[in-house]
C-alpha cells in the first residue's frame, strides 16, 4: 500500500559455536635441584624409626587400680576378665595391661556402704583424652555392671595422663627407649654426608638429559682494581700535559721580559 513504509525484517545472527580448542597442558617434569632435593632428604632409616617408635608406644602399658567394698571371691577370673576387655578397650595386647585389685574394704560412697568402686587408669597421653575417655567409661562401668553386678551411678573413673618420660618400664623410660632407638637407627653423620655426595654425583652424571635451562655466562663487570691502573695512566698523562703547557708559557713569558730588561738597563 501507498504512504506506508514497509520495514525491513530484522534478523538476527547468532554466531556459530565455538570449536573446542585442544588444549595440550605442559606437564612439569622435576628439575635437576628438585630431584637432588628429594633424593637428599630421603635420610636412610628414617622409616625404620618412625615405625619402631610407634611400636614402641603401642606397647605403652595401661594400669588400672581398682577398690571396691565388695568382696570378690574368685579374684583370678574377675582381673582375667578385665585384663581382657582393658585389652579391646585400648587396643594394647595383654602383656600391656596390669591391674590391682583391693576389694572388700570399707568405702564410703555418696554417703551410704551400699556396693560401689573406683577405677583409676593410668597410660600414655594419646590414650586419655577427651573423646576416648567418653567411650572408655562406657565400656567399663558397662563391664563392672555385669561382672560386680554394681551399676554405673555407684562408680566412678579416674583418667589420668603419664608422660612418656615419667613412665619407667624394663630399667628406662619410654621417652628414653625411644632416644635409644633413635641413636641405634640414625646413621652416623660421616655415612650420611657420603650418602650425599653419592646422590649428588649420580644426579650430576644424568644433568645432560635433564631439561634444566642453562644460563649464559655474563661477564664480570671491572673491578676497582681493573680500573684503578687506568685510572693512575689517566692521572699521569694529566699531570704530564699540564705540566707541558706550564713550561710552554714559562718560556714564552721569559721570551717576553727579555727584550723590557734590556731597555731599561
Amino acid at each position: 500500500m501507498e504512504g506506508r513504509v514497509q520495514e525491513e525484517p530484522e534478523y538476527v545472527y547468532n554466531s556459530p559455536p565455538s570449536r573446542p580448542r585442544n588444549v595440550h597442558r605442559m606437564r612439569s617434569t622435576p628439575t635437576l635441584g628438585q630431584q637432588r632435593g628429594n633424593l637428599l632428604r630421603e635420610v636412610p632409616g628414617e622409616t625404620n624409626i618412625d615405625a619402631e617408635t610407634e611400636r614402641i608406644r603401642n606397647r605403652a602399658p595401661v594400669v588400672a587400680e581398682i577398690k571396691t567394698n565388695v568382696m570378690v571371691n574368685d579374684e583370678l577370673t574377675f582381673m582375667t576378665q578385665l585384663t581382657i576387655a582393658l585389652s579391646k578397650i585400648y587396643n594394647r595386647p595383654l602383656t600391656s595391661i596390669t591391674i590391682t585389685l583391693n576389694s572388700g574394704i570399707c568405702m564410703l560412697f555418696g554417703g551410704t556402704f551400699e556396693p560401689s568402686y573406683t577405677i583409676a587408669i593410668k597410660t600414655s597421653p594419646h590414650l586419655v583424652q577427651s573423646a576416648t575417655n567418653k567411650r572408655s567409661a562406657i565400656l567399663l562401668q558397662d563391664h563392672m555392671e555385669h561382672t560386680l553386678g554394681v551399676v554405673p551411678s555407684r562408680g566412678f573413673v579416674f583418667f589420668t595422663p603419664v608422660p612418656e618420660d615419667c613412665f619407667g618400664w624394663k630399667g628406662k623410660t619410654i621417652a628414653g627407649e625411644i632416644e635409644e632407638l633413635a641413636a641405634e637407627q640414625t646413621p652416623d653423620l660421616d655415612d650420611y654426608h657420603s650418602y650425599t655426595r653419592a646422590v649428588s654425583k649420580a644426579m650430576n652424571s644424568r644433568g645432560g638429559s635433564s631439561t634444566v635451562p642453562r644460563m649464559r655466562a655474563e661477564t664480570p663487570n671491572p673491578t676497582f682494581d681493573d680500573v684503578l691502573p687506568n685510572r693512575k695512566m689517566t692521572d699521569g698523562t694529566h699531570a704530564r700535559s699540564v705540566k707541558t703547557k706550564k713550561s710552554f708559557i714559562h718560556t714564552l713569558f721569559q721570551r717576553s721580559f727579555k727584550p723590557d730588561e734590556t731597555s731599561e738597563s
